[in-house]
């Protein structure tokens, strides 16, 4: 279980991420003057929930990792709805931010 602190750091990220999102929801996430920033932290947080896990831990970013996956591939919409799916166990190793899928690859 999460200490209440880290709940609360990864809530108050999230929360951040979501509304830089939600400024240009309305238009593609390529345009979103902050889309660069979310992808560079995404890379950054995906980097370090694949180390914890690669050192046998448990990933505390998850939660955050997933909200800017799914902002980043265009379902950003999908985070504020209540009736979606939960986030999936071990997400963090099904995604990679290189993959094609990102409007925002940058390698």
């Amino acid at each position: 279980m999460l200490s209440p602190l880290v709940e609360f750091q990864t809530a108050d990220r999230i929360l951040s991420c979501y509304i830089l999102y939600s400024m240009y929801a309305p238009h593609p996430i390529s345009i979103n003057p902050f889309a660069t920033v979310l992808y560079a932290i995404f890379v950054r947080e995906t980097n370090r929930a694949l180390e914890m896990e690669k050192d046998g831990g448990f990933a505390k970013n998850d939660q955050f990792v997933y909200v800017l996956w799914k902002i980043l591939k265009g379902d950003g919409k999908d985070v504020s709805d209540r009736n979606t799916s939960p986030i999936p166990p071990n997400r963090s190793t099904a995604v990679d931010p290189r993959s094609d899928h990102f409007p925002l690859n940058t390698s």
